[in-house]
């Protein structure tokens, strides 16, 4: 009985690895507003990646890591349970205040406005070599880190497209604009309104809460 019950636990286990599907979801890299909710347009705090879990089991986030291309150690440890299904928005802001609570430069995503940016997704112990697993990098391009506008990834086809709602895309480079706002915590299957342009997006959070 006691073999079969750990057996029975390894199976559980190897599935929750197994299943385990973290990927980045959304990212904006030129922020225009508020989007961290508090109370100031920063060009550094107000940065954000989304992750999301597209597995079948909850994922604990302990050893997963954010970076951007300016360094090879991770800008941001990420922690906490992910559910099934479920996004978590990291802001520059969270990245700064980590990286402060480190005794590091508070760099923030610093994702790169001009020419690109890659923001990556890594997994493994915490290490000052060069010890981490590459699970995704995703290319920010020059057309897609202007002033609000983010891209994802669309939850139908896996393709990523550029949330332009707040600043039109007319250009030809891909991702193209699917006109819809940014959606930080939300759904990417663009069902939001776009918020007006003079509203900030703190106290639109604060109005829906």
């Amino acid at each position: 009985m006691r073999n079969s019950i750990l057996i029975l636990l390894s199976l559980l286990l190897y599935s929750s690895t197994a299943t385990a599907q973290i990927a980045i979801n959304e990212v904006l890299g030129d922020p225009a507003r508020d989007w961290d909710g508090d109370g100031a347009v920063n060009a550094r705090g107000d940065e954000w990646v989304e992750i999301i879990n597209l597995g079948a089991v909850a994922v604990d986030l302990q050893d997963y890591w954010l970076r951007d291309d300016s360094s090879y150690l991770p800008d941001y440890g990420l922690s906490g349970l992910l559910a099934a299904g479920g996004v978590k928005v990291v802001y520059g802001s969270d990245v700064t205040a980590w990286q402060s609570d480190r005794g590091w430069l508070e760099t923030g995503f610093g994702i790169n406005n001009s020419g690109g940016d890659r923001i990556y997704l890594m997994s493994g112990p915490y290490s000052e070599i060069l010890d981490y697993q590459i699970l995704e990098q995703v290319w920010v391009g020059d057309h897609e880190a202007e002033d609000d506008r983010s891209s994802g990834r669309d939850p139908v086809t896996g393709e990523w497209v550029l949330f332009d709602g707040l600043n039109p895309y007319s250009g030809s480079q891909t991702p193209q604009g699917n006109g819809c706002a940014p959606t930080p915590g939300g759904s990417n299957a663009c069902e939001q309104p776009v918020p007006d342009q003079t509203t900030s997006f703190g106290a639109m959070k604060a109005t829906y809460r």
